[in-house]
């Protein structure tokens, strides 16, 4: 939904989808589609996390001793340990970031290479220094997805950027890429 909204600018001076460059924003079709994007931008990017976010908030005192409390809304923080009772909200901001990232700096490579490369190893490192997870198995395979997304973005940026000439450095980029 958020992509309806991503135009770039050509080289003939009109704003085209960056999804879909044979359609051009701002004209009458790609304005009949704005109000069915902008209302699942409403509930999915900007509703829903603000429900789970209050719901959290105004429970954060009771979410592990209440049971009722508990047994309503366990699957947004039963995961964590009670001091880390907020760290769903954060997992839907670490996605909300993942996506307004690569959709609004798509003209910008190295900027989404850099934007994600902080947020996942910032989380990486939150995770592992603060072990948030209830399961100490889950922190340790948080930090082992972050660091198998942060080789696939660098080998594909290496890929992307042209960096890789000889075809066994490509190689090589390919099997770390498929091996992790």
């Amino acid at each position: 939904t958020i992509q309806i909204f991503d135009c770039s600018r050509l080289e003939d001076g009109n704003y085209y989808l960056d999804m879909n460059p044979g359609v051009r924003c701002f004209t009458a079709e790609h304005k009949r589609t704005l109000p069915v994007a902008a209302l699942g931008v409403v509930f999915y990017v900007l509703a829903l996390p603000c429900y789970v976010s209050v719901v959290l908030v105004r429970n954060r005192a009771s979410l592990y001793t209440d049971r009722a409390v508990f047994l309503r809304y366990n699957s947004l923080f039963s995961r964590f340990w009670s001091k880390y009772w907020y760290m769903e909200i954060v997992g839907l901001g670490k996605r909300l970031a993942i996506v307004c990232v690569t959709t609004f700096f798509s003209s910008y490579p190295l900027v989404i290479v850099g934007l994600l490369l902080v947020l996942f190893v910032g989380l990486a490192a939150f995770s592992l220094s603060h072990r948030p997870f209830f399961m100490g198995v889950h922190n340790e395979l948080d930090a082992q997805i972050s660091g198998v997304l942060v080789t696939v973005l660098l080998c594909g940026f290496a890929f992307f950027s042209s960096t890789l000439s000889s075809s066994g450095a490509r190689t090589a980029c390919s099997v770390l890429t498929i091996g992790v």
